[in-house]
């Protein structure tokens, strides 16, 4: 009983954390909604859809990594090393896009700066990761909610403050350094002083995580190509209703992240304990519940989606109500196939994953010619969906055929 009191504490707090960061990133789009234009929002979102697929390449899926390894065979120090070598390079990446983009000026500082927000919060991620490695979810959860309402006071009020959207951008992304800085790193300093890195250990980190984080940028790429198109075709405005509508998809996704970050590392070692019986109730525990969440989510966007929409985005944004009953279809299945991620990481089956997200892409990139051309958003939402099934049939199939070598 104590056990399951611990675990349904350390998923509470982790959940919180991830409804509280996800809350901290939406507000910026309800605001802009509320007191933009849809040229802002559609900036805003194809900034985001620009600089994600860069940032989670090189960012190697790293905390996903860190919190499985179990025999603790890299230090902190690793970890913290490999993430700064990768920020590097994802800056020098985005720069070279923007040097060569034909977006206007505004634009590309907003790419910029975006970008630089997002690589910040790649070395939070490594401080919380450490704490959960340890064990000590709780803490790590914390401080993703104290980071999550700093976030949300500094949006406000650069929002009160500044009428530059470029402005209100900047502050918003050096007052999330200052946090880093001021906080996170202030509690991982004393240990990493302690500790010595080796660079063979940060090229072995990068030679193995390198394959999950071309999948997982496969993946981002595979989502926002099609907002891409949609700029193209349709304009920034309509993007920007079509990423407002499409930031539903994040909301039951973080109950489902924080069941899997809550649950990965006792997967690993259940592995390790050799515990297969355990690992394999873990992952049908977690689809269960993946599965009754996306059923729901189905059943709210077809009865209460307009209304939410209309109220959080206006009536402009309600007039695509019917996409968001598509995405939440696409977002069922993103649930049920995020236990067999978890389960595929666990299994240090990284070589296939960018496979599956590769023949994704394809399907993304050949009908965002096909479709959107001519139905617009409604076909940026039914290539969201297509990617969706075909991901989930393919990585069951993987997990399923190394589970069988286990029994």
């Amino acid at each position: 009983m104590l056990t399951n009191n611990r675990f349904y504490k350390k998923v509470s707090w982790n959940l919180f954390s991830n409804v509280m960061y996800a809350f901290s990133q939406w507000i910026i789009i309800v605001i802009i909604s509320k007191f933009g234009d849809g040229k802002m929002l559609g900036q805003y979102s194809l900034a985001f859809s620009i600089t994600a697929p860069i940032v989670l390449f090189c960012g190697l899926s790293l905390r996903s990594y860190q919190i499985t390894d179990v025999k603790n065979m890299f230090s902190l120090k690793d970890y913290v090393l490999t993430r700064r070598l990768t920020n590097y390079f994802s800056l020098i990446i985005i720069v070279i896009f923007i040097l060569i983009s034909k977006y206007d000026f505004e634009t590309n500082l907003i790419i910029i700066i975006i970008g630089l927000n997002k690589l910040i919060d790649g070395l939070n991620d490594i401080v919380q990761g450490d704490f959960q490695l340890n064990d000590n979810l709780e803490k790590a959860s914390k401080l993703k909610v104290f980071k999550s309402l700093f976030f949300i006071v500094s949006t406000i009020l650069s929002f009160y403050l500044f009428d530059s959207f470029i402005y209100i951008l900047l502050v918003m992304t050096l007052l999330n350094y200052a946090y880093y800085y001021f906080v996170d790193f202030q509690l991982i300093k004393k240990p990493l002083n302690t500790l010595e890195y080796n660079i063979n250990n940060v090229k072995l980190i990068i030679i193995t995580t390198w394959t999950m984080g071309l999948n997982i940028s496969l993946s981002s790429l595979t989502t926002n190509i099609p907002r891409v198109f949609v700029e193209k075709y349709d304009g920034l405005e309509v993007l920007g209703y079509f990423t407002a509508i499409s930031y539903f998809m994040l909301i039951g996704t973080l109950f489902v992240t924080a069941i899997g970050q809550a649950t990965s590392t006792n997967l690993s070692k259940s592995l390790e304990k050799n515990d297969i019986n355990k690992f394999k109730s873990t992952i049908r525990n977690n689809i269960n519940f993946s599965l009754i969440l996306g059923i729901f989510s189905i059943i709210f966007s077809i009865f209460w989606g307009e209304k939410i929409i209309k109220l959080l985005y206006g009536s402009q944004a309600a007039n695509y109500s019917d996409l968001l009953i598509i995405l939440m279809i696409a977002t069922t299945f993103n649930f049920i196939t995020s236990p067999y991620s978890y389960g595929i990481i666990s299994l240090r089956i990284m070589k296939k994953q960018p496979l599956i997200t590769l023949i994704s892409l394809g399907i993304s990139l050949s009908l965002s010619y096909v479709l959107i051309p001519f139905y617009g958003v409604y076909g940026a939402g039914y290539i969201i969906l297509i990617s969706s099934i075909q991901q989930f049939f393919m990585k069951k199939h993987i997990f399923n055929k190394a589970l069988k070598t286990l029994r």
